[in-house]
């Protein structure tokens, strides 16, 4: 039986724009962390050609690796 109540809410207080939960690395980790920023930018980068491409009618254009929702949805071309 579980003795936490479905109906309390949390106390605490977190201001907003505190945290960026994009991507967490553990402590002491500055390399993986400067890293993962490097490759969300070109993700990002890559991601948003693709897209300017895709809306100006170019439907063979290759989505970045990670672009599930255009594939599934839209039947777009990612790379694999």
């Amino acid at each position: 039986m579980r003795r936490l109540s479905p109906y309390r809410r949390a106390t605490s207080f977190e201001l907003l724009g505190d945290r960026n939960p994009t991507f967490a690395v553990g402590r002491g980790q500055r390399k993986v962390f400067f890293q993962a920023v490097v490759e969300l930018q070109a993700f990002r980068r890559a991601y948003r050609q693709a897209l300017e491409q895709w809306r100006a009618g170019l439907r063979s254009i290759v989505f970045p690796e990670g672009t599930w929702w255009m594939c599934q949805v839209h039947g777009a071309v990612g790379q694999t």
